[in-house]
């Protein structure tokens, strides 16, 4: 796939590639709660306010999961504690390798949609 300008590969998982605009503030760490299952890369999380972990974006939550903060840039396993992964607060992604996204995450997230790609 040919690069974009100003753009350039960020990581990939399971031939999935995930891309980000280059530059420090793109990335951050941030902390996943604890999970039974693998929350896969390129799923929107949202932070809840009581304990400040990152828990897979849910619109219909009443605990801060309801606002979109992140897309997950690299899958969290399960695991019984908390865990420091990479989170991307601005990037290039495609739209059909998101979970969890809709049009309340899109707006939380300034994010625009062009030909299938968001845009944060």
């Amino acid at each position: 796939m040919p690069m974009v300008p100003g753009t350039q590969t960020i990581a990939v998982y399971e031939m999935i590639e995930i891309r980000a605009i280059v530059g420090p503030e793109v990335a951050i760490a941030v902390t996943v709660a604890p999970t039974d299952v693998e929350v896969p890369a390129g799923t929107v999380l949202g932070q809840v306010t009581a304990d400040k972990l990152y828990y897979p974006y849910d619109n219909a939550a009443a605990d801060g999961r309801e606002t979109a903060k992140v897309i997950l840039g690299e899958a969290a396993p399960a695991s019984a504690e908390p865990q420091v992964v990479t989170g991307y607060i601005k990037g290039i992604f495609y739209k059909d390798k998101l979970q969890g996204l809709d049009a309340a995450a899109m707006a939380e997230l300034f994010a625009r949609e062009v030909d299938g790609i968001i845009i944060i």
